[in-house]
């Protein structure tokens, strides 16, 4: 009996232990493998997501065909298992794909001339430009030599010495064409308890950012799945996970502006009843569109809290959006967006990029207070990474605005496999004409102030009082920030750490970060997740689980000395008795902790004025109505719904430090909130 040719399809993500790099399940080489085994039912097809199962696959007997995925967390990784295939079987066709690639044709050539060990990369998107990759291979009788002599489409390939560029192919036909991945069954192997589910309701961005790779032309046209079958995806992907992943409870959507569109208010409807019939799922990752607010408005009602608004602003300086081809609501609009918002009872969030063309240290900060004095509920600060595919990474850009870039190591983005040590970098930019080394250092430690005493709503009841007292939003986060600078103690030392490490992290080279990286102890700082993680993610989660006490106590002082300055002409005189409450109940609403247990341990204090029924009449200046006859000893402790999630997601990915960064990424905000009784 002949054997059916064997196809190894594989999007690989870093795994050290417990650690995974990429956190959802593979998507892209799903649809794959579902038009594969429609179109090509003669051939035998396999997906990866593990570096260590593709190693054993490969050990065990070599595939006629290796597809390797290449995003900016695995194109070393990917390198390496061609490497490895080539090694075993040199007749193995090597594919390379994804849109981690240059734009410009002489440093595509480059790439691929590069990586010695492949023989085609695919251009563009891969669903059945991979099937007929294999059928023009199977024609060529297994033939990498025949194959390139008839052409590879949509493709660099190497013939006869040389480096052939064929033109990409357009994006289509439609995507209804492409067979679900997972009512297929192609996807049940990644239910694991360890992905997060990934679905797609839409590809494609009408916007044109020159820093994100679907910004580019290719990707302008707005393509659906079909409504119908995005909800039998979710409605399947519920219950599987009841059945065998029953701790997971997040979802994330791949579409760039999810919310946009009339059908998503019904596709969140139908995630509503899933939440009702399975409980999942709990908290939704995604990017919600800027436009169409009040759609976005009501599928975030829909989800019960799970999906929060993003309005991605990236820069409030003008000419910095200009030098980027995007435009923002104007600033009044925003504010009454989000009041909107928040009037309805939705969390919203807002993203800046630090580096970006044009833009200064001062508009880079002014930007950020005058965000969260339009009262955003968290504000998320990325540095500017120069995508391989975006226009902003191409030389005449870089020329243009004077990009100063250094490589670091991808978050979690290493691992040993084989024996071999392999890490995958990230380009980012440190400065420009407009920005220095040092205005970079100084706006990474206002990005952490921000991420630990705004974003997180910890300190929410404290700012609602001195908006009520009048003072500014950014007036209190200037004045903490201030602090600390002259803080001597553990807050020093906490943001001493992080900025060693943010210039730690930074190398002149990718082969610089390697050897760097690669010598034994470093490694084993790598492994124990002491270094190697996003560093604001890795400070929050410090902050929120184990040096909280410490962060309360520091940032309580740090407002008082502001209010007492700039709001004693309206201050109580029962102020500190009641200030000393307050300070309390801002402690012991927040749940943290070392281990499992203690996070979700109740505490009790005693407090001398019901806090929460003055929280509940908005924060007034007087507070002699809320003192208590005598004062009552209250509990603190978690709802059930939020000691689950926490429960499931410390069970999911531990309680080292790694494990706690991922807990307070995918966990809702809420979900850490000890009840008051």
């Amino acid at each position: 009996m002949t054997k059916k040719p064997k196809i190894y399809i594989a999007d690989l993500r870093h795994v050290l232990g417990n650690a995974i790099s990429n956190s959802v399940m593979p998507l892209g080489i799903g649809y794959m493998k579902a038009v594969m085994d429609r179109d090509l039912p003669e051939v035998e097809s396999r997906v990866f997501a593990y570096p260590n199962e593709l190693l054993q696959a490969l050990k065990s007997g070599a595939p006629d065909v290796l597809m390797l995925s290449n995003y900016v967390w695995n194109e070393r990784l990917s390198r390496y298992f061609s490497k490895v295939a080539k090694g075993i079987k040199q007749d193995t066709l090597i594919v390379a794909g994804g849109p981690n690639i240059p734009m410009e044709t002489d440093q595509q050539i480059k790439v691929v001339n590069d990586w010695k060990d492949i023989d085609v990369y695919a251009l563009g998107e891969g669903d059945f430009l991979a099937t007929e990759i294999v059928k023009r291979f199977l024609d060529a009788n297994k033939s990498i030599t025949k194959l390139a002599k008839n052409g590879v489409p949509s493709s660099l390939y190497r013939s006869e010495g040389e480096i052939i560029l064929q033109d990409m192919w357009k994006r289509g036909p439609e995507l209804g064409n492409i067979p679900s991945p997972w009512l297929t069954g192609v996807q049940d192997n990644h239910f694991d308890g360890k992905l997060i589910p990934l679905v797609e309701t839409n590809r494609g961005c009408p916007f044109k950012c020159t820093f994100c790779v679907q910004g580019t032309d290719f990707y302008n046209r707005i393509g659906h799945f079909s409504e119908d079958q995005v909800k039998e995806e979710l409605t399947y992907i519920a219950r599987r996970l009841k059945k065998t992943a029953p701790k997971m409870g997040a979802l994330t959507i791949a579409d760039p502006n999810f919310g946009m569109y009339k059908r998503d208010v019904e596709i969140t409807t139908h995630i509503g009843t899933l939440q009702k019939n399975y409980g999942w799922p709990t908290f939704i990752d995604c990017s919600t569109g800027k436009n169409a607010p009040e759609l976005v408005i009501k599928s975030i009602e829909n989800t019960n809290g799970a999906l929060q608004m993003l309005h991605a602003v990236q820069s409030m300086d003008e000419q910095a959006l200009k030098s980027i081809k995007r435009s923002n609501i104007k600033l009044k609009t925003y504010e009454e967006v989000t009041k909107h918002l928040k009037d309805r009872g939705v969390r919203t969030y807002s993203q800046t990029i630090l580096g970006l063309p044009g833009e200064t240290l001062k508009a880079h900060i002014d930007g950020l207070h005058q965000l969260v004095d339009s009262n955003i509920d968290s504000l998320q600060n990325f540095q500017l990474m120069l995508l391989k595919g975006s226009e902003i990474e191409n030389k005449e850009t870089r020329d243009k605005f004077g990009f100063k870039t250094k490589f670091r190591l991808s978050p979690t983005c290493f691992g040993t496999y084989g024996g071999e040590r392999v890490f995958d970098v990230e380009e980012i930019v440190i400065g420009t004409e407009s920005l220095s080394f040092s205005d970079y250092i100084q706006a990474r430690k206002y990005h952490l102030a921000y991420m630990v005493f705004w974003s997180q709503d910890w300190f929410n009841d404290l700012f609602h009082f001195f908006q009520n007292v009048g003072i500014k939003n950014s007036t209190c986060v200037e004045a903490i920030f201030e602090a600390m600078d002259s803080d001597e103690g553990e807050i020093k030392r906490f943001v001493h750490e992080f900025i060693e490490e943010t210039g730690d992290e930074l190398f002149s080279t990718p082969e610089e970060c390697f050897q760097f990286y690669a010598e034994d102890k470093r490694f084993e700082k790598l492994v124990s997740g002491e270094i190697g993680d996003n560093l604001l993610n890795k400070y929050r989660a410090k902050a929120s689980f184990l040096l909280w006490p410490k962060i309360c106590k520091f940032a309580t002082k740090a407002v008082k000395r502001l209010v007492l300055t700039e709001g004693s002409n309206v201050l109580d005189p029962e102020f500190e008795l009641f200030w000393e409450d307050l300070c309390r109940y801002v402690e012991f609403r927040h749940a943290c902790g070392q281990s499992g247990d203690d996070i979700l341990s109740p505490v009790s204090c005693q407090l001398h004025y019901d806090i929460s029924r003055w929280v509940a009449d908005g924060h007034p200046k007087t507070f002699s109505l809320y003192k208590l006859e005598t004062s009552k000893n209250v509990l603190f402790k978690l709802s059930e719904t939020g000691a689950n999630e926490i429960r499931n997601a410390v069970e999911t990915w531990s309680t080292d430090i790694r494990g706690l960064t991922k807990v307070a990424r995918h966990i809702k905000v809420t979900s850490q909130v000890r009840q008051y009784s």
